[in-house]
């Protein structure tokens, strides 16, 4: 499709300029299914889904959140700590199902304060300028770090803290060792956007001193790349005119109630090649009567063949009606899409059904009547059947298919002004070719760009991608 193409080749031009990460989506938990692919571009961070073997997404969920410690924070999630894809900010449905998707989020409003800071102190004759690692931030905002004097890196802290719920306050208590071990600080501030912090120093021996922080590098982006995810399965194949079809229904024509005198004991059986006539002849003259001929064998099509319910026809003066049936199975779980269509004719007359759809009818009267007629040329035409017919299938399903094809050998006697009819003089028979062509999903599984659990119990998983617009 035109947006796979387009969006690959957008990929491919991030991923040469700007910061970028792959990951493989996981379908089940272990099964490799495709890709998440992450590419930051400014504020903007593009995540592409693409999927390999035979994979298609029916639908994405993507949100995107940040660092904080050991933590995603962010992600709508359950108070047990799953995540909630039908909450998540991007994603779509696909149908049909698609290949590859990619989603733009600016993440200019994500940051953490997790990371790297220089912290300038303004004290008597400072400015004085550290470094500020801050190493990691729990769920309830507390704060654990170090950093060092960088006039002389051999001076080093540690600290611990708290941030408030909104992320806009921020409390050190600050331990020196090295240098001068056991000398405390107790600092305050506000953060803004996660850039930048500004404060006063408590405390032992600097109270009142001021200080500001800007930060140099961040914990990073978490992205929770969710996708429902199927295996599509593409198939061709043909059903013929052979042994393989079934007679489930026959009996001569004239019948009051139709059925009522059947023709053989008991139904279904295969049926058989029918008596050609002349079939000496090369063709014989029922095969080198059709035009065009639409049943030469192609490479790996099997051979059409006049079939009946018997060598001879059972009433060469009555004439018969007799039923067929060819099942096919389309395996999977659903269908995306089907084709088909069959080359029929019939000596004398038919009418073709699939799944009990009507396809088509040649040689015969309107309506049904001439199942339970005397089969005269008003119900079924003595001519006609030199010519094929063609017909396309409707919707196929899943499982199992029937064609049926309802066919009559004509009356052939002195009603219709005949000589009465012979095994050799009316002979009966049947042929067709049909191709059927389906494309459907026989799997279905959830899937996540690989990385680390969340907290609760399912196996949802998000990965972090560690650049940052700040960086």
């Amino acid at each position: 499709m035109k947006r796979i193409l387009i969006a690959g080749i957008v990929l491919a031009l991030l991923i040469c300029a700007a910061p970028a990460m792959a990951v493989d989506l996981l379908a089940g938990q272990d099964n490799d299914v495709g890709d998440v692919i992450a590419v930051l571009e400014g504020d903007i961070l593009h995540v592409t889904y693409e999927t390999i073997d035979g994979w298609a997404m029916t639908e994405t969920h993507l949100a995107v959140g940040k660092v904080v410690g050991d933590t995603c924070v962010g992600i709508p999630m359950t108070k047990k700590g799953n995540p909630i894809p039908g909450q998540f900010p991007y994603g779509s449905p696909y149908d049909p199902p698609a290949t590859s998707d990619t989603f733009d989020v600016d993440v200019s409003g994500l940051c953490s304060v997790v990371g790297t800071w220089t912290w300038t102190y303004h004290l008597g004759g400072g400015p004085y300028e550290h470094t500020m690692i801050i190493d990691s931030i729990d769920a309830d905002g507390d704060i654990l770090g170090h950093g060092y004097y960088n006039a002389n890196p051999d001076y080093t802290w540690d600290l611990v803290g708290t941030v408030s719920p909104d992320g806009s306050f921020i409390r050190f208590i600050i331990t020196y060792n090295g240098l001068d071990p056991g000398y405390t600080v107790t600092a305050r501030g506000s953060i803004n956007d996660c850039e930048s912090m500004s404060g006063v120093a408590l405390g032992t021996g600097q109270p009142g001193a001021t200080w500001d922080a800007t930060q140099v590098s961040q914990g990073g982006l978490c992205v929770a790349a969710h996708a429902a995810v199927v295996h599509v399965t593409e198939g061709c194949d043909y059903a013929v005119s052979d042994a393989s079809t079934k007679v489930v229904n026959s009996y001569s024509g004239g019948q009051l109630v139709p059925g009522s005198v059947k023709n053989f004991v008991s139904y279904p059986f295969n049926a058989v090649l029918a008596w050609e006539p002349y079939a000496d002849a090369t063709p014989s003259v029922w095969d080198n009567a059709l035009s065009p001929n639409y049943f030469t064998p192609e490479v790996g099509v099997p051979l059409a063949d006049w079939i009946w319910e018997s060598y001879r026809v059972q009433h060469p003066v009555e004439g018969d009606v007799v039923d067929f049936e060819r099942k096919f199975t389309i395996p999977g779980m659903y269908l995306l899409s089907s084709s088909g269509h069959i080359h029929v004719t019939c000596d004398n007359g038919y009418q073709a059904k699939m799944n009990g759809a009507l396809l088509g009818r040649a040689q015969l009267g309107i309506g049904d009547a001439w199942r339970s007629s005397n089969l005269i040329e008003s119900f079924v035409l003595t001519n006609g059947w030199q010519t094929v017919e063609t017909f396309n299938f409707p919707d196929l399903q899943v499982g199992v298919n029937t064609l049926r094809i309802e066919t009559a050998n004509e009356y052939m006697g002195p009603i219709d002004t005949q000589a009465p009819g012979t095994i050799n003089s009316n002979p009966g028979g049947l042929i067709y070719e049909a191709q059927y062509c389906y494309e459907v999903v026989d799997q279905e599984e959830t899937g996540w760009g690989d990385g680390s659990g969340f907290p609760g119990a399912n196996w949802a998983t998000y990965f972090v991608f560690t650049e940052h617009p700040a960086d």
